[in-house]
């Protein structure tokens, strides 16, 4: 069974036809057409989302990964990543 993270990296990976060019487009094209919840976002792992986008070599990986990391609840409590 693959984990949340996994499923939204194939997903972002196999699009086509939405624009997306950075973070900020990701985050908008995530949450106002695909509907993600804002809180589903925050809850996903970046240290997962980091193995997984350095196994698949996909743009689109590595600016979730990055919009995640850099958006993550714990790396703001505390400072760290």
């Amino acid at each position: 069974m693959a984990c949340r993270e996994k499923a939204l990296a194939d997903f972002v990976s196999h699009d086509r036809g939405s624009g997306v060019r950075g973070a900020g487009d990701l985050e908008r094209f995530l949450l106002d057409h695909v509907r993600v919840d804002p809180g589903e976002l925050a809850r996903l792992d970046p240290g997962r989302l980091g193995a997984i986008c350095g196994a698949c070599r996909s743009r689109k990986v590595r600016l979730l990964f990055e919009l995640i990391r850099d958006t993550h609840p714990q790396k703001k409590e505390t400072g760290r990543e």
